[in-house]
């Protein structure tokens, strides 16, 4: 199995460009002028960056999910893989596919 694979957004990413449209104009000014983000916003911000992840070219990267047939179990393994298809990330064993890619906000699995 492959696809893409995003973790989380990082709450220190913050950038309210992304939910301005949302904001009233006088709080989009004051959070581009340094003043801190409520739960709310953080929470709105996470939401639209996990939905548009994979329109960025930052953030996510192609997963490949390696099943290993034991004999008596299946376990499976995840790496991640960044630019140039060169692998970043080697994680695992895991007992599942769910365990395997439960980390990530957002997961696109490609068609087979």
């Amino acid at each position: 199995m492959d696809g893409h694979f995003a973790y989380p957004p990082n709450p220190a990413d913050f950038d309210p460009d992304l939910i301005n449209d949302e904001l009233p104009e006088e709080r989009y000014r004051a959070l581009i002028h340094g003043a801190d983000p409520t739960k709310e916003e953080l929470e709105l911000w996470t939401d639209r960056m996990s939905e548009t992840v994979f329109e960025n070219d930052a953030g996510w990267f192609h997963f490949y999910l390696w099943r290993v047939d034991l004999p008596n179990e299946t376990i499976y393994f995840r790496t991640l893989h960044g630019d140039g298809g060169i692998m970043d990330t080697f994680h695992g064993p895991y007992s599942s596919i769910r365990e395997a890619l439960d980390e990530a906000a957002t997961v696109a699995v490609n068609p087979r």
